[in-house]
Order: structure tokens, then C-alpha cells, then sequence
């Protein structure tokens, strides 16, 4: 996902920061406030919960809300787009594998390496290193990542059946 033209993952937003998201998607509210501090129930001191809600509001992932002397805090539509539950891949029942293989050239080479982790996090192995077979159909998601990466040319996706020859 991009962000502020960086990609920014779940990975990188770790610990308290991922709680404070995850807490502020799960209330479904737009503002969120802070001033009866949940850091005391999650066992973190105050500085390490304001320091990730500031790396938070700098990666443009909340918004900061001061009416008078209190701070109120927005989830932003990246945090939003962030934290959202991953859709779950959509398993093939009619015995087809997904077939993905990709000529992505050297000049986009962090694009496909990010583009080949997703896949194998995600149920495909890898035949080759730009060759992967996967049980799961392609989802929107998939293809989102593809458009955001701009990779789409060099993709190419096929169904099918694999076969063992044993002799």
C-alpha cells in the first residue's frame, strides 16, 4: 500500500502502534479519544504511547483533533486501508491450480520482490524464481497490488490442471 509515497506494511507498524489501529478500526469511530489512555491496560508506559501515536500521525495514519486543551485522534483512510481484515484467498474447487509467471524487468526489481513475497505469504510456491503455482483464485486484492506496483504488463496468470507423470 502506498503511503505518503513510501510503501508502509503491517510489518513496519509494530507493537502498541498496530493495538491503537486495530482499536480505533474495531470502535468504528471517527474520532477516538485518547484522554482516558488505554496504554495503562496494555502494559506500556505513556512515552511509548505517545511516541507511536506520533509515528502514527507523521505516516498519515491518524489525524490529530484538538478541541480546546484535549486531543482527539482521526484513523485516517490510509490507516483504515491498512488495518482492514486481509481478504481471505478464495480457494479453487474445480480441481485447476492458478499459474502466475512474470518477466519484471531490473529497474523495477523492489516491485518484484515485493510482488513475490505477497504471493508466497499468500499460498503459491515458487516453481521457478519468476514461476508460482497456487490452490487459491486471484483475488481483488492481488490485482490491486499489481496496479499499485504498475507491473501489469509484465504478468501473466493461467488455470490449470497439473498432472504427474510417474513411470
Amino acid at each position: 500500500m502506498k503511503i505518503l509515497n513510501k510503501t508502509i506494511s503491517k510489518k513496519q507498524v509494530r507493537g502498541l502502534a498496530v493495538k491503537i489501529l486495530e482499536t480505533m478500526f474495531n470502535l468504528d469511530q471517527l474520532i477516538f479519544d485518547f484522554s482516558q489512555a488505554p496504554y495503562r491496560y496494555w502494559g506500556y508506559e505513556p512515552n511509548s504511547y505517545y511516541r507511536a501515536l506520533r509515528k502514527l500521525r507523521i505516516n498519515g495514519l491518524i489525524k490529530k483533533k484538538k478541541i480546546g486543551r484535549q486531543s482527539s485522534y482521526e484513523l485516517t483512510d490510509k490507516g483504515r486501508t491498512l488495518i482492514h481484515k486481509p481478504q481471505m484467498p478464495k480457494r479453487r474447487t474445480d480441481g485447476l491450480s492458478t499459474i502466475i509467471t512474470f518477466d519484471i524487468p531490473e529497474a523495477k526489481s523492489r516491485e518484484r520482490q515485493i510482488f513475490r513475497r505477497y504471493l508466497i505469504r499468500h499460498g503459491f510456491t515458487l516453481l521457478q524464481k519468476s514461476v508460482l503455482i497456487g490452490p487459491n483464485k486471484l483475488t481483488d486484492e492481488v490485482i490491486e497490488l499489481i496496479n499499485e506496483l504498475k507491473i501489469k504488463e509484465f504478468i501473466t496468470s493461467f488455470d490449470g490442471k497439473v498432472t504427474y507423470l510417474m513411470k
